[in-house]
């Protein structure tokens, strides 16, 4: 086996004017968050005042352990693995969206540089968008079927997870129809996406590449 055969994949494959598609969504969607945010802040600050910034450091690093290890909600043996297993699935989903960013505006290749990396990579993230899709079903069905007295179901929380299941499913129906497309020898250890692909492959590569695009 030569070099250029080893795994890899193209940056933005099949997508015209790529920045313009992502970073223009991307910056709509952080102004949102942003006006969230200082929505959040309004309300809170109608509160009683307190000292908050006493011991600062300490509150962020403390902060910040408990997020890393969801050390709090793992306290609680069913959804709290279901919530460790969403966040983790999407830490490391965002962990590989950084690796693709870092060749497509940096210029320092990472996938699409023939190696085993790329196999790694694909592997892994196959694997934690499979955790955080099982993470994202289980609170959506605890929500709707087991429905427990103390968890209050508003509306916005039901659309937040099916929100959160769109974008996991996209991403591998995104994945499956460039596999369909391109048929790599490696294409089989994308185990989650590669069963769709098989499931695509008739659809001729028109066909194909216009799901992907309207995707």
């Amino acid at each position: 086996m030569s070099v250029a055969d080893l795994p890899h994949r193209e940056v933005y494959w099949n997508v015209a004017n790529p920045h313009l598609k992502v970073y223009v969504p991307a910056a709509i969607a952080i102004a949102i968050f942003i006006a969230g945010a200082v929505r959040r802040v309004r309300m809170w600050r109608q509160g009683r005042g307190t000292k908050r910034l006493d011991g600062l450091a300490e509150r962020l690093a403390r902060g910040a352990a408990v997020a890393a290890s969801q050390s709090r909600v793992l306290g609680y043996v069913g959804p709290g693995i279901l919530h460790a297993a969403l966040f983790f699935g999407f830490v490391v989903l965002f962990i590989g969206t950084l690796i693709v960013a870092v060749e497509a505006d940096l210029g320092i290749r990472t996938i699409s540089r023939p190696s085993y990396f790329y196999w790694v990579y694909t592997v892994v993230l196959n694997l934690f968008g499979l955790v955080a899709i099982a993470g994202g079903v289980g609170l959506l069905a605890r929500r709707l079927f087991a429905r427990p007295a103390h968890l209050e179901n508003f509306r916005g929380d039901f659309l937040l997870l099916l929100l959160i299941l769109a974008i996991l499913a996209t991403g591998h129906l995104l994945q499956a129809a460039r596999l369909a497309v391109a048929r790599p020898w490696w294409a089989p250890y994308s185990f989650v996406s590669y069963p769709i692909a098989l499931a695509l492959s008739g659809l001729g590569e028109q066909s194909l590449r216009s799901l992907h695009r309207a995707v």
